[in-house]
């Protein structure tokens, strides 16, 4: 745990948070904490601060002494329906790497099952953007996520700098400019990747085909090679 995530969910009173009983006890544990310790902390959506042990009992109460600006971008990730395991290392890492929305949809050849995966029910996805929000301790948006049957079912951004990420496009990422501080939409295929219709009814919508890589990566290698371009230009 880099840095302490607070939601308004915690916040009692001016720059006072009450946390919740797993991360006070994640903190007594492991941390050790003591009453007057400092810790860096994350408040959703608004940024990052520094916060000053006031009180232990059942609960941690933490009090803002110093914010600070963190960053955020609007980089939405449209992934074709994987496998759990894979979309968890997706949610977590992605996250930690600056991804501001998650947008999964049914590709041709991915398993209609997987989207009736508990990780999207009742919010249990939070517990892995978060873990990965607590690691980055630099990022501070909560991502969204929704999960759909249909691209047309999405709901993205209406003007964004659109890509779809194939191993047989001409160009390369690195060859592309990317406005970063601009709304930038990522396509990525499903384990068994995107069919060749998928790809052109992607650039019909406007969507330029790019490759990271001569080679076929898994979904997360994938996503993950993407983020580490585009923090390059953070």
């Amino acid at each position: 745990m880099n840095s302490v995530i607070l939601s308004n969910s915690d916040l009692v009173s001016e720059n006072k948070y009450l946390l919740d009983q797993a991360a006070t006890k994640h903190l007594q544990e492991i941390v050790n904490i003591q009453v007057g310790d400092t810790l860096k902390v994350t408040i959703l959506n608004q940024g990052l601060a520094t916060a000053k042990v006031s009180g232990i009992s059942d609960k941690v109460e933490l009090k803002i002494i110093d914010n600070k600006a963190g960053l955020s971008f609007p980089i939405h990730f449209i992934i074709g329906a994987s496998r759990p395991p894979t979309m968890k290392k997706v949610l977590e890492h992605g996250s930690s790497l600056g991804i501001s929305s998650f947008h999964i949809m049914k590709g041709e050849l991915s398993e209609k099952s997987y989207l009736q995966s508990k990780l999207y029910k009742n919010d249990e996805y939070k517990k892995l953007t978060r873990l990965g929000l607590s690691q980055s301790a630099v990022f501070f948006k909560d991502p969204n996520l929704e999960v759909e049957t249909f691209y047309s079912q999405l709901n993205l951004p209406s003007t964004a700098q659109k890509y779809i990420l194939s191993p047989y496009a001409d160009k390369h990422i690195k060859d592309i400019s990317i406005d970063i501080s601009k709304d930038s939409i990522f396509a990525i295929g499903p384990e068994r990747g995107w069919t060749e219709a998928e790809v052109q009814s992607f650039k019909d919508k406007g969507y330029q085909e790019v490759k990271l890589s001569p080679s076929i990566l898994r979904v997360e290698i994938a996503s993950f090679a993407l983020l580490g371009h585009l923090n390059q230009l953070m």
